[in-house]
C-alpha cells in the first residue's frame, strides 16, 4: 500500500486551495502562469519525470489506472 492511498483527500481535487480559490480555478492558472515562465515549469516536469521512470523506489513502479477519468 501506498502512503497517498490512506489520504483519499489527495485524489480528485485540488487540496492547497482556499474556498476563494476553488471557486475561480482560472485566476489560480493566470496567477501560476504569471509567476512562473513556462519553459521552466517544462523543465521542472521533465527532470520529475525523469526521476519517476529512472527509480527503482517502489511508490513509482506500481501503476494505478483510474476508469473514471
Amino acid at each position: 500500500m501506498h502512503p497517498f492511498d490512506l489520504h483519499f483527500e489527495f485524489y480528485k481535487k485540488p487540496i492547497f486551495l482556499i474556498e476563494e480559490k476553488l471557486a475561480n480555478p482560472l485566476f489560480v492558472i493566470k496567477q501560476f502562469f504569471d509567476d512562473n515562465q513556462l519553459n521552466e515549469v517544462m523543465k521542472h516536469l521533465q527532470s520529475l519525470l525523469v526521476v519517476v521512470i529512472t527509480s527503482s523506489y517502489d511508490l513509482y513502479i506500481e501503476v494505478k489506472v483510474d476508469d473514471g477519468i
